[in-house]
């Protein structure tokens, strides 16, 4: 009789299980930075921008694996009000680590994009431009959990470049502020 129960309870089980499949995660998250750009024009030395303040956001969807490992995609945008820093926006692959008892959440994103800095003009002979090329971007950060929603960014370090024809241009930036994750919500 036992064996009988276990072979009728087995599939029920398997049946609750899969009428509630797993949800994966949406998160947003806003940031304050120091990036530096830079530009070159002729395949000439690049030519860097002191630091520029600005504002970073953007959004990331990690997939649903059953590990502590992770794996999603970020959008993200940055923008620095100054006549001479830059713009960007970039799609990544992202992965991650999330331990089980450590509020310590490190990841890595690759990803490519459009980097745009602002060039100064100099006296008469260059005008003050913009150089805009696709890019290829790497980061690397730190979160630390602080509750089951909101995460601090402790830093992120996020490089970029690119050129188009004679013209290249780059940034590297380092950055802090807070991510929020949106839960699912249980039927």
């Amino acid at each position: 009789m036992k064996r009988l129960s276990g072979l009728i309870i087995s599939p029920v089980l398997l049946l609750v299980a899969a009428s509630h499949p797993a949800q994966a995660q949406i998160s947003v998250y806003g940031t304050v930075a120091a990036t530096n750009y830079g530009y070159a024009f002729n395949n000439d030395n690049l030519t860097v921008s002191p630091d520029h303040f600005g504002v970073g956001f953007g959004g990331f969807y990690n997939f649903h694996i059953q590990s502590r490992l992770t794996a999603g995609i970020d959008l993200r945008g940055s923008v620095t009000p100054n006549s001479t820093g830059g713009d960007k926006a970039v799609i990544s692959a992202r992965f991650g680590f999330v331990p089980h008892h450590n509020p310590l959440k490190p990841y890595l994103q690759i990803g490519g994009g459009v980097i745009q800095a602002k060039v100064p003009g100099f006296t008469n002979i260059v005008q003050a431009q913009t150089v805009t090329t696709a890019a290829l971007d790497l980061a690397l950060g730190l979160d630390i959990r602080l509750t089951h929603s909101v995460d601090l960014r402790v830093f992120e370090l996020e490089s970029g470049a690119g050129s188009k024809g004679s013209m290249s241009a780059g940034s590297a930036s380092l950055s802090t502020g807070f991510v929020y994750h949106f839960h699912p919500m249980n039927r």
